[in-house]
């Protein structure tokens, strides 16, 4: 026989061969994917590999154009966090390592997926609300978040959601909905992207994209939020505040790096041109420029920053920084304004205030003027401790103001000097001011606003006429004083 008949037949019995077991595959291998074996299989390495109970109504297999398998009506328990289903997945796997009962997946697209998770926060039948900022439950989730990151990783090189849907409860109660989600995921080697889009009840649009180096165990995230209902977020999530938050609509925009899984870092801009307070039948308005700052989270600390808080109205410039550690004190507070407008913050502070006796003793003191700088610092071991007397210092520089003494009818105007609020004393020095018809130099002035009625200590130099000296005297002596002398 020649040897190119031979090459002829060869090339006829492999091609025969080839045919004949695509027709095999064809025929078997829907048969294969739907054997009960490997549905338990693939339900066992599903479990482990999303770390819930995985289950499906139906599983087909497709080889044109490429091998996949079609998922329908797929679902996901999660004893402690809550659900998730899917109307159809197709999931593209390395079709040969089925024979050898493993699975390797190239691809999954998943169609009009339905998470929903509980995040209650205390466990059923405890009816203590935890203290957010409280440094021993806090720093813990901040850990556990990192570690989670660390161990980050994903089966599959392509991913793909369309039309999803998340819905977060809180003890039976929808706090937040997500629809319209639209995801991507995309993974070489240890490079992870992922893209979302979503829309909500409390936000006209979502956008989320992260890209992350599971090896080097870094991951840097965007985050971008329009419109956000600041009210309906307020009520959903703080719903035992003590006010009401109405007309607020804001752009979120938050960067997160994760460094190493040891630290997190989340700049933070937020414009909120206006938002409405309402507080025990008392309504005022904010105007703002914007809100910048920063989150940074280790296992040992978290701080709370912010860059810069520009208010029209009322007119002030903020910054300052929150921050809790492991250390006592585990709470501590540090803040700055500038260019404060003391009348318009009066209202503000006053309708908000409620019954914290701290700050309407302040006011009922300061009616008017401006504060060029002011400096706030406060400690204690839980957010119940600030504003103690022992540990509130602030101080500060008045111009222009309108004090008012309590308890002695005493009215200065034209105030200017150095204030000062420690351990419960609300001083004053280098003042400068007029009374009636009389002018003070070179004044001190302190006031004691833990007790009641509130004693006032006065050195100062007084510019009068001798006419108009007792009318001053009369305000800052005791009749007994002025009497007996």
């Amino acid at each position: 026989m020649k040897r190119g008949k031979k090459i002829a037949i060869g090339l006829l019995i492999f091609f025969s061969l080839g045919f004949i077991f695509l027709c095999a595959s064809i025929f078997f291998l829907p048969r294969l994917i739907e054997h009960p074996v490997v549905g338990a299989k693939i339900r066992t390495v599903a479990s482990r590999i999303i770390g819930g109970e995985f289950d499906f109504k139906r599983i087909d297999l497709s080889l044109f154009p490429a091998p996949y398998v079609v998922l329908e009506k797929p679902k996901v328990h999660f004893p402690q966090h809550g659900t998730a289903a899917a109307q159809l997945i197709e999931i593209y796997p390395d079709i040969f390592s089925l024979f050898f009962a493993k699975i390797s997946l190239k691809k999954a697209l998943i169609q009009q997926p339905e998470l929903v998770l509980r995040v209650a926060k205390s466990p059923p039948g405890n009816t203590k609300t935890a203290d957010p900022l409280e440094i021993n439950s806090l720093v813990p989730v901040i850990s556990d978040t990192l570690a989670d990151v660390s161990r980050f990783t994903t089966p599959i090189e392509y991913g793909s959601i369309n039309g999803g849907r998340i819905e977060l409860v809180d003890n039976g109660k929808t706090v937040v909905v997500l629809r319209n989600i639209d995801a991507e995921l995309r993974t070489l080697s240890n490079d992870v992207e992922i893209g979302v889009t979503a829309v909500s009840s409390d936000a006209d649009s979502v956008y989320v994209s992260l890209s992350a180096d599971t090896r080097k165990r870094t991951c840097n995230a965007h985050l971008e939020l329009k419109n956000v209902q600041l009210g309906n977020v307020s009520n959903a999530l703080l719903p035992e505040n003590t006010f009401d938050i109405q007309d607020g609509v804001s752009d979120i925009l938050v960067d997160i790096t994760v460094d190493d899984i040891n630290t997190i870092s989340m700049d933070y801009d937020l414009s909120v041109p206006h938002v409405r307070m309402i507080r025990a039948g008392q309504t005022v308005d904010i105007t703002t420029q914007g809100l910048t700052g920063n989150l940074a989270a280790s296992k040992d600390a978290v701080t709370l920053t912010v860059s810069e808080c520009i208010l029209d109205s009322p007119s002030m410039q903020l910054s300052g920084s929150i921050g809790t550690s492991q250390e006592e004190p585990a709470l501590r507070v540090q803040l700055e304004g500038r260019d404060i407008d003391i009348e318009a913050t009066s209202e503000v502070a006053m309708a908000m205030a409620g019954t914290n006796t701290v700050v309407r003793n302040i006011f009922d003191i300061l009616h008017a003027g401006s504060i060029p700088l002011i400096t706030v610092t406060d400690q204690g071991s839980v957010p119940a401790d600030l504003g103690d007397w022992d540990h509130l210092v602030v101080q500060g520089e008045i111009v222009n103001g309108e004090i008012r003494i309590p308890g002695v009818n005493l009215k200065m105007a034209n105030a200017k000097g150095n204030v000062m609020l420690s351990k419960g004393i609300l001083a004053a020095d280098a003042v400068y001011s007029t009374v009636e018809n009389s002018s003070v130099h070179n004044g001190m002035f302190k006031l004691n606003l833990k007790k009641d009625p509130l004693p006032l200590q006065v050195e100062t130099d007084i510019k009068a006429d001798l006419a108009d000296l007792p009318t001053i005297l009369r305000h800052v002596i005791d009749d007994e004083v002025r009497h007996s002398a």
